[in-house]
């Protein structure tokens, strides 16, 4: 539980204290890209002994809903319609 607050603050502090949060200006995306081939390269190098299987413990209803298409398609129009209204269009 300590190790996740630990984590918080210093993501924190790289995004909002003024000393720290220069640290972004260095990096760049390219360093998270380089971090995902390091991540596959370890993968394949020492793959897992047994393979990964997901267990679903059933704790959550996963039943499609009726109104995910009209309230989907009402957002996307409300989205793309602030975006018309800022955009100056």
């Amino acid at each position: 539980m300590a190790c996740r607050w630990s984590s918080i603050a210093l993501i924190a502090a790289g995004y909002f204290i003024p000393p720290f949060n220069k640290i972004l200006d260095v990096t760049s995306q390219y360093h998270f890209v380089a971090g995902v081939f390091v991540l596959l390269i370890i993968s394949k190098l020492f793959p897992r002994e047994t393979k990964w299987v997901h267990h679903d413990a059933g704790e959550v209803d996963l039943t499609p809903w009726k109104g995910a298409w009209p309230v989907g398609l009402v957002m996307i129009l409300c989205v793309i319609a602030i975006y018309a209204a800022f955009a100056g269009g």
